[in-house]
């Protein structure tokens, strides 16, 4: 609804057709394109009605020859509605802008000193939307069975949009009305002056709303205290002579903004609808019940015929039958017979078989003796028998060469990773895995060692520096959960590609490898750089923002102080290695070396790299070895997700204690186990060794 004085561009910033230029359009013309923007998914149907309040009478635009419209409202729901208006289905903008110029021509304007062309009443567009709410049972596209069965009557949901165009309040002194001028004024002076009353009763709660006082007030009472949503436009001039009615109308305009509505979803029955979806499914049922009658009756038919079969059928097995039951006799009396001469026999070995009985219970006395000396000593014998024993140096020499070439990549990677970025790093890595990848399937080769190296230097490191601080710990494990889960995926593969036939699968199982690595080069073209990367290489701007989109907030300037600050110390660093053998470094760097050495004397790599070859020293066969690694791989994963949930909750070092005595307990476990002398079977052995150690072995990896 639009408000103010007489010329201050009501009209115009509603009701612009903007024909000949599409930005000078009116909030009509655009409130109808938005409709039908969003109607196009959905089947609306969308009419208009154009009237004008005229000297407290109520004339239709579009049909001009009905005038003195009536108002009545639904005892109900209390809905205002004029019933003799034009209501004008419309389905596209062309013919919109057909009616409302056709409304416009008729709508009384004059020429006063206020305005040229000044709106003597009135105009009020109404648009009624409906939208099916949901449809019959069943689509349009199931059968008519599933419609009947789902059978729910539409919903429809009305809406009623008002958009008004008040004529201006005005004094007949600064207008220059004269004659029937005059009239008109006054008409409209009172009308709004009911409005203004409706407006200071709803703003201060009063319990009558003086909504009869005018048809205007009758028209626009959903508009104000009611279930509509509302928009308040107000114009004001820019001359200082007309202070008052500038006042005045932004009074209106505050008193306007404390009236509260309260809006209310109207959905009705589309009872026409739903007539005619009945009428076709009681078509259809008709239908369907002669047509079951007709099949009933083949039916009978078809099962009379069967009846009279079967009855034949059992004559003839009655004979049958009977015919077999004098054989049945014949054969059982000959039965009895061989049965008594039988049983002859058997009372005559009877005797023979208590003695021999005995003589078996006497003999395996003596062998159970015999046997537990003998396995006394066989266990003696064979004590050595528990421990793995294995000693294959040039695999030994290969399998170390993993972490000499990802020691010696450790050191270019810092380079590149400090120079070119994590991102940068990645792809290098992703790159060497690729080449490695491509030679091991022919022949192994040191490119994928290379790869490793880079890939333990910056992957860690991206890590650390993209993960918040809360979680920073966990997000750092799902490095070493990848790393698990790769080692329990390539066990998998290796158990698989065992049983291919021609000698080849060792091949295909070392070619696989080339998906990891290709989800590592592809993933780190589309991940982002990290701040810390950004701002080391003097990137500022762009450290920033980054920052700011992967915590989601504008608010980084802290962290990004931190950031900045650590890299400037960094910078300021020199002779590193030299600093790190200081006193004060020694510590945590004693302690981060004996680490890695005590995790390698617990044997979890070993058991990692060997365990196949371990398994078969210990007489299991290939499959079950393999199937056996499996299984520590799957352990292994299982105890890093715990690590994840863990370590930001108690803390790494809680976590590191809780680890070690852990191990120190499978230990003790295992040396027990092996102590026991009867102990003689290597392969139960094994798997208390194995899956002792290997079970804290993921906890540790953090």
């Amino acid at each position: 609804m639009a408000y103010g004085q007489t010329g201050t561009g009501k009209t115009y910033t509603l009701g612009q057709l903007g024909r000949d230029d599409i930005s000078q359009r009116g909030i009509m013309v655009r409130t109808m394109e938005d409709i039908f923007r969003n109607s196009l998914h959905c089947s609306c149907n969308v009419s208009i009605s154009y009237v004008q309040l005229y000297l407290e009478s109520i004339q239709d635009l579009l049909d001009p020859e009905k005038n003195h419209l009536s108002i009545t409202e639904d005892p109900k729901t209390g809905e205002v509605s004029l019933p003799g208006s034009s209501m004008m289905a419309i389905s596209n903008i062309e013919s919109f802008l057909q009616l409302l110029q056709v409304g416009e021509s008729n709508r009384h304007a004059a020429n006063t000193k206020l305005n040229t062309e000044s709106s003597r009443s009135h105009a009020i567009l109404m648009i009624y939307i409906q939208r099916p709410l949901n449809e019959m049972g069943g689509t349009e596209n199931g059968t008519k069975g599933d419609q009947v069965s789902h059978l729910s009557p539409p919903l429809l949901i009305k809406s009623k949009l008002l958009i008004v165009d008040l004529a201006g309040s005005e004094r007949i002194d600064k207008s220059g009305s004269e004659g029937y001028m005059i009239e008109e004024t006054k008409f409209i002076n009172r009308s709004l002056s009911s409005l203004g009353k409706c407006i200071n009763a709803l703003a201060e709660n009063c319990p009558h709303i003086p909504t009869r006082d005018a048809k205007l007030t009758r028209l626009l009472r959903d508009s104000f205290g009611g279930s509509a949503r509302t928009s308040l436009i107000i114009t004001i001039g820019p001359s200082s002579k007309y202070h008052a009615e500038t006042s005045s109308t932004i009074h209106f305009g505050q008193r306007a903004m404390k009236v509260v509505n309260t809006l209310k979803l109207k959905e009705e029955v589309d009872y026409e609808n739903l007539c005619r979806k009945l009428e076709g499914q009681i078509d259809y049922l008709s239908m369907e019940v002669e047509r079951q009658q007709k099949v009933k009756q083949d039916e009978n038919g078809l099962l009379e015929k069967k009846l009279k079969e079967c009855e034949n059928t059992l004559q003839e097995v009655k004979k049958s039958f009977n015919t077999k039951c004098e054989c049945l006799k014949e054969e059982n009396l000959r039965l009895q017979l061989e049965n008594k001469s039988l049983l002859k026999t058997i009372n005559l070995h009877k005797g023979q078989c208590n003695q021999m009985c005995n003589e078996i219970t006497s003999l395996k006395s003596s062998l159970d003796h015999i046997k537990f000396r003998g396995t006394r000593v066989g266990v003696r014998a064979d004590l050595n028998s528990n421990y793995c024993k294995y000693d294959n140096q040039s695999l030994q020499l290969f399998t170390s060469s993993l972490y000499l070439a990802g020691l010696i990549a450790t050191f270019f990677a810092s380079y590149t990773t400090r120079k070119l970025g994590r991102r940068s790093t990645m792809m290098f890595a992703g790159g060497f895995f690729l080449i490695g990848v491509a030679l091991n399937a022919a022949a192994q080769d040191l490119a994928m060692l290379i790869g490793v190296g880079f890939s333990n230097q910056a992957v860690p490191l991206f890590l650390s520096e993209i993960a918040p601080t809360r979680i920073r710990g966990a997000f750092n494990i799902l490095f070493q959960l990848n790393v698990t889960i790769g080692i329990l995926f390539a066990n998998l593969v290796n158990y698989g590609t065992n049983k291919i036939n021609g000698g080849w699968g060792w091949r295909l199982s070392l070619g696989l490898a080339g998906i990891p690595a290709l989800m590592l080069t592809v993933g780190s073209l589309f991940i982002t750089e990290t701040p810390n990367s950004l701002i080391e290489r003097g990137r500022l701007e762009e450290g920033k923002a980054v920052l700011r989109r992967i915590r989601g907030t504008n608010n980084v300037n802290p962290e990004y102080e931190e950031i900045l600050e650590a890299s400037v110390k960094a910078k300021e660093v020199q002779h590193s290695f030299r600093i790190l053998l200081k006193r004060r470094n020694r510590p945590p760097l004693v302690i981060a070396i004996l680490l890695q050495i005590f995790q390698q004397f617990t044997g979890i790599n070993a058991i990692m790299f060997y365990a196949p070859v371990l398994f078969n020293t210990l007489d299991f066969k290939n499959d079950a070895s393999l199937y056996s690694t499996v299984i520590t791989g799957g352990i292994n994963v299982m105890a890093t997700i715990v690590s994840i949930y863990s370590v930001d909750k108690v803390g790494r070092r809680a976590l590191l204690l809780e680890t070690g005595v852990q191990m120190f307990l499978a230990q003790i476990v295992i040396a027990m186990i092996l102590g026991v002398s009867r102990i003689a079977s290597p392969s139960v052995v094994s798997i208390h060794c194995v899956f002792s150690i290997a079970s804290p072995g993921g906890f540790i990896n953090f």
